[in-house]
Parts: C-alpha cells; structure tokens; sequence
C-alpha cells in the first residue's frame, strides 16, 4: 500500500510541476492573464491536497 501511495503522488506532483510550468510559460508569453494562472494553479494544488486525502483514508 505504501509503495502504491508513493508512486501515485510521485505522478502527482510530478504532473503539477509540469503542468505549473506549462501555465507559468502562457502566462509569460502573454498568453494567459495573471489572475488565470494564479487561479489555475491554486486549482492544481486544490486537486493534490484532496487526491493525498483519499489516498490516507
């Protein structure tokens, strides 16, 4: 069980941090607003922080 928690929050964060450069990359671009970003990336966290939560119950 650990090691099937380890490997899904490694995917996790792994996937935030590319998908966090993705939009930060828009975002310097000028490509997306700011606010769009820091929402969107406040979504991605939001969306780890729960995925941890059901993989402890």
């Amino acid at each position: 069980m650990s090691l099937i928690y380890f490997s899904l929050h490694s995917l996790v964060l792994l996937h935030r941090l590319t998908y966090s450069n993705d939009l930060l990359n828009l975002w310097l671009k000028q490509q997306i607003s700011e606010p769009t970003c820091a929402l969107a990336m406040t979504q991605i966290g939001n969306l780890a922080i729960a995925l941890r939560k059901l993989l402890l119950l």
